[in-house]
């Protein structure tokens, strides 16, 4: 790559950062690329503190395919 960018959260940008990211995506589009931002999934876990409860935590599945 030419360039590397640290990522850029829309929701987090201020007004002049709103503007500022207008002007470099219409000065050079191809150098962007834009996703979605993804949510996990909650599924129950056991209570850390051993209080015998289950709680809703976060859960991220990586999916790998191999053909042979």
């Amino acid at each position: 790559p030419s360039q590397t960018f640290d990522p850029l959260f829309g929701n987090e940008l201020t007004d002049s950062g709103r503007e500022d990211m207008i002007a470099r995506l219409r000065a050079r589009p191809q150098a962007y690329v834009a996703q979605e931002l993804v949510n996990y999934s909650q599924a129950p876990t056991w209570s850390p503190d051993h209080k015998r409860r289950l709680l809703p935590r976060g859960v991220g599945l990586r999916v790998y395919v191999a053909a042979t």
